[in-house]
């Protein structure tokens, strides 16, 4: 998943400018039509799990090694006590079963292949699973449960796990374990298209009000409720999720906080809320205010708004004139005029915009120790007005439209005053004659 933090987006919509600038759809085969109904089957739905904002810190190699040598003789011994019946079986039962599951996450994270990593689970899992059975009252059952929940998820058990899971959470509820196995179980189901038992698990960890997970329950609950067809209710949710800051740990928070504003968008556009959008990514600060607006307009451009996208990258485009992203509004824009027929305008505007990023100009002054995106933007610009140059030509020739015509040569003059060493000149060049004789 894309993730938003100071740095900005680099130009996400470059190859969809690119590519639609070159052909403009007729007006006859489009279908802009929207149906709520049809977008809520799954439309589009969050990668992110709670695991994947825990992730473990790195432990340098040798330190790897000296632990595994720990382990394997800890083990050892373990084992050779067990089978002679001597000290506290029980307990030893438990130490054991915890170093193969201590293995089986070293063998994980040493990518020492699946192989490996399943016979430390499995030998992890018959202890665990003899533990729970025999003592039912251990002390520790919940935890051992969890970890029996675990186990089966990673290796693809789900109907086990779910059972471990489900037996922690309803007779153990008030167990640190429990908001975990609902944030698992919510998970699985969430990545199995089953958005109702998904919603009631993460009801459950929004019940609990547990600091570290509620902005992420919220949030998942979120895009529960949009893959339901409730859209008003998943920008609630979300707009609960991102404002859910006091008490959550700063990583985690900030984490939730990027993927949020960048899914809110979804429910903002579908609902017609382009203006709140732009609002509220404002509220939001620096950080998050261009990318989200960008994210809005794409996502408005997408649904066939054309003037409403439009008029949002008009908006960014004021806030900076010399910003690093402006030349690709200002595509974006054209490709938005080609898609409304209105060749005349996205004529215009791309022979304007080209004066304004191509020469020597202010934006290239300010922008001009970016060596990378300058080259990003002679590329993208030179495939822009050579391919709408030869689109132009092409309809010309089919529909003998003079002023058809006459934009072609223009598109074609103005490329070779920007690009007259480009390989592709010559071809230009050639066309141009031909659309003046």
């Amino acid at each position: 998943m894309q993730r938003y933090g100071k740095a900005l987006l680099r130009f996400p919509f470059v190859i969809l400018v690119v590519c639609t600038c070159l052909h403009a759809t007729p007006k006859s085969t489009r279908s802009f039509g929207f149906s709520l109904k049809g977008k809520a089957k799954i439309h589009r739905k969050s990668t992110l799990t709670y695991h994947d904002l825990n992730e473990s810190p790195d432990i340098s190699s040798a330190r790897v090694k000296f632990l595994e040598g720990r382990r394997g003789v800890l083990i050892r011994n373990l084992e050779i006590l067990l089978r002679r019946g001597k000290g506290d079986r029980t307990e030893m039962k438990e130490r054991l079963a915890r170093l193969y599951l201590e293995e089986y996450h070293g063998a994980l994270a040493a990518d020492q292949g699946p192989s490996r990593a399943q016979q430390w689970a499995q030998k992890a899992r018959l202890l665990f699973a003899h533990l729970v059975k025999k003592y039912p009252q251990h002390p520790h059952r919940d935890e051992f449960l969890h970890f029996l929940g675990e186990i089966s998820f990673d290796n693809g058990d789900i109907k086990s796990g779910t059972a471990y899971f489900k037996e922690l959470s309803q007779k153990y509820a008030q167990s640190r374990y429990a908001i975990d196995a609902n944030l698992q179980m919510g998970d699985r189901f969430f990545n199995d298209n089953k958005m109702k038992l998904a919603a009631a698990e993460y009801d459950k960890v929004i019940e609990s009000h547990d600091p570290a997970t509620f902005p992420y329950a919220l949030y998942k609950k979120g895009w529960c409720r949009y893959n339901s067809g409730s859209v008003d209710e998943a920008l609630r949710l979300f707009k609960q999720a991102i404002q859910v800051e006091e008490g959550s740990p700063n990583g985690i928070q900030l984490r939730i906080r990027s993927e949020v504003a960048k899914d809110i968008v979804y429910p903002f556009v579908d609902l017609n809320g382009q203006e709140e959008a732009v609002h509220f990514f404002e509220s939001l600060g620096d950080d998050y205010y261009r990318p989200g607006v960008e994210s809005v307009a794409l996502r408005t451009l997408e649904r066939g708004e054309y003037e409403k996208a439009i008029s949002i990258w008009e908006e960014l485009l004021s806030r900076n004139t010399v910003h690093a992203n402006n030349p690709m509004y200002e595509l974006s824009i054209v490709q938005a005029y080609n898609r409304m027929d209105q060749k005349k305008h996205a004529l215009s505007r791309l022979v304007s915009a080209a004066r304004r990023y191509l020469g020597d100009t202010s934006w290239k002054k300010e922008n001009f120790a970016n060596a990378q995106l300058l080259n990003e933007i002679q590329s993208t610009w030179e495939a822009s007005i050579r391919g709408n140059a030869l689109q132009v030509h092409r309809e010309a020739q089919v529909i003998r439209n003079e002023s058809y015509y006459k934009m072609a040569r223009i598109l074609y003059r103005e490329y070779l005053t920007f690009f007259p060493e480009n390989p592709h000149a010559a071809e230009v060049r050639f066309n141009l004659a031909e659309t003046l004789s």
